[in-house]
């Protein structure tokens, strides 16, 4: 939390998606099928105008959750901590 002329500011978590989408999500993207079987675990993968995909993944619970990652012949696990956010990028 920040102080700013006896305000309080708060970062709440959607300050962070949207960093996370503005980082690597270009205007004029496209959603494409992203499947995801954890109901803790929420995903949405794009389509970037220049071919790049963002695959961008929050963990909702408070504990690690291990997912995997399947795109063409790219393939992986990953542990992601709890309360956190992580983007891949093709």
């Amino acid at each position: 939390m920040d102080m700013i002329n006896d305000v309080i500011l708060r970062y709440e978590a959607e300050y962070y998606v949207l960093g996370h989408f503005s980082k690597f999500v270009d205007a004029n993207a496209f959603f494409i099928y992203s499947l995801n079987n954890d109901p803790l675990i929420r995903s949405a993968a794009l389509l970037n105008p220049n071919g790049s995909i963002a695959l961008v993944v929050l963990n909702t619970s408070s504990s690690l959750k291990k997912f995997d990652v399947q795109w063409n012949e790219h393939y992986y696990s990953y542990f992601l901590p709890g309360s956190s956010i992580v983007t891949f990028k093709w």
